[in-house]
């Protein structure tokens, strides 16, 4: 009786230091009155939340799901781990969570919404779409919540005139929903409707303007529609608000480096790195940015290290977003003379590429060869040439190898193939005059040759 007294005077004097804001030692408590018994599910779900507020949320998951285990009908705890598996990225156990909650309470709004936006995240759009289905026959009402997320579903499908019906919908029933505004004004954006687009930002409330999300998402939508200064004014507004935001630092460097504002640029990529040292693109973004200050030592060091990082994830090789950015990384190690890095890259998208990728092809080539890989440059070449018989990048760059491999016959046909294409072509009238003059060399050879022969006979 006295130790579960002792752990209830422990559980109270946690509850008294979070309400006071002291969360280390709300946590020593809770933990101090689970050691005595640790049966009692409020007292897990208590310490999850005191480590999700502070950011340790797989440790708040490992205390939710403890919560649910001795209290498997207790729907907090299950929404709980829900929410946290889902910032994780553990999707299928955050939907698990949700799937429980919607069996205990078929109306819970929160539940059906965050089912089909894990759903969603998941990539599992049909069975949001069922999910949706079933919220509408069990909820009371239409859930502006479940179609703001079943808007966004659809969207993430392509399917904009259906996204943007659903999305008015959440507005109707909800019209401070600054998400639902943020996705409806892209969704107007796909549909060419620029002007509905940001009239959406117009009618929002100054509380709505200033949520982080939201100015965001009006910042890129600003600046999709070429207003760059107006974007830049938004973010500037988000920074002044919260000078830790990292994406808005981010996207007012990505803003700065389109209008030549370089060195502002590279400050705003540096406060990202200091403020993210794990953003997954600020590398490539600084690098390029000291590239174009003259900063190269610097700059090669940023992209290489992009490089090894983006070019080892998986995920982005095989999403089209992910595909342009590595495209765009390997050509700024080109510029940057990283030409093996390049090629690496390359490579892989290339293995992938289902369209031909001709540009890719073309780039490949030329990071192998400036790479001193002949071999490999020569075979990116001629792939290049099966899709493109004229190219005639290709084409040079096939007789200056044959000529520096001094394979002159070989590097006749190829400069005979140009010129028939383009006989005006003024690097193939170079290549030609070397290959004449290598021709002479070795002719002026065979003549020493001879002459050698003929004087000791």
């Amino acid at each position: 009786m006295a130790d579960w007294i002792d752990a209830e005077q422990h559980a109270n004097n946690a509850q008294d230091h979070f309400e006071s804001g002291r969360w280390a030692e709300a946590e020593a408590s809770l933990r101090r009155a689970l050691d005595i018994d640790d049966e009692q599910p409020h007292w897990h779900h208590q310490l999850g939340i005191i480590l999700e507020l502070t950011g340790r949320d797989v440790e708040a998951v490992e205390s939710f799901e403890l919560a649910t285990h001795h209290a498997p009908d207790d729907v907090e705890p299950h929404l709980s781990a829900a929410s946290a598996l889902r910032r994780t990225g553990d999707l299928s156990r955050s939907i698990d969570h949700f799937i429980a909650v919607t069996k205990l309470e078929s109306d819970s709004e929160t539940a059906w919404a965050g089912l089909i936006e894990a759903c969603s995240a998941a990539g599992r759009h049909e069975d949001a779409e069922t999910h949706f289905y079933m919220a509408e026959t069990y909820l009371k009402h239409s859930s502006g919540l479940c179609l703001q997320e079943m808007g966004i579903s659809l969207a993430m499908r392509g399917m904009w005139k259906k996204a943007a019906w659903c999305l008015e919908e959440a507005l109707r029933h909800g019209p401070k929903r600054g998400r639902a505004c943020a996705r409806l004004a892209a969704v107007y954006l796909e549909l060419g409707r620029e002007a509905d687009a940001l009239a959406i930002f117009d009618r929002l409330e100054p509380a709505q303007i200033v949520d982080p999300d939201v100015a965001l998402a009006h910042a890129e939508l600003l600046e999709q529609t070429g207003r760059h200064k107006s974007a830049i004014e938004v973010l500037q507004r988000v920074m002044q608000l919260d000078p830790t935001n990292v994406a808005a630092h981010y996207q007012f460097g990505r803003l700065a480096m389109r209008g030549g504002q370089y060195q502002q640029a590279a400050l705003a990529f540096q406060l990202v790195r200091r403020l993210d040292p794990n953003h997954f693109t600020v590398d490539a973004a600084l690098g390029e940015a000291m590239l174009r200050l003259g900063q190269t030592g610097d700059a090669r060091t940023l992209l290489a290290s992009a490089s090894r990082r983006m070019g080892s994830t998986r995920e982005i090789t095989e999403s089209v977003h992910g595909r342009e950015m590595l495209t765009r990384l390997s050509e700024l190690l080109l510029r940057a003379d990283l030409a093996s890095d390049a090629a690496r890259l390359l490579d892989i998208l290339v293995r992938n590429d289902a369209d031909g990728g001709l540009d890719r092809l073309r780039n490949l080539a030329e990071a192998r060869f400036r790479a001193g890989d002949l071999k490999g440059g020569r075979a990116a070449s001629r792939r290049v040439l099966r899709h493109e018989p004229n190219c005639m990048a290709s084409i040079h760059n096939l007789a200056l190898v044959s000529l520096l491999e001094h394979r002159l016959d070989e590097a006749a046909g190829w400069i005979a193939r140009g010129r028939s294409i383009d006989r005006r072509d003024e690097g193939l009238r170079q290549l030609r005059v070397r290959l004449l003059t290598a021709r002479c060399l070795r002719w002026g050879r065979c003549l020493l040759g001879l002459r050698s022969d003929s004087t000791s006979s």
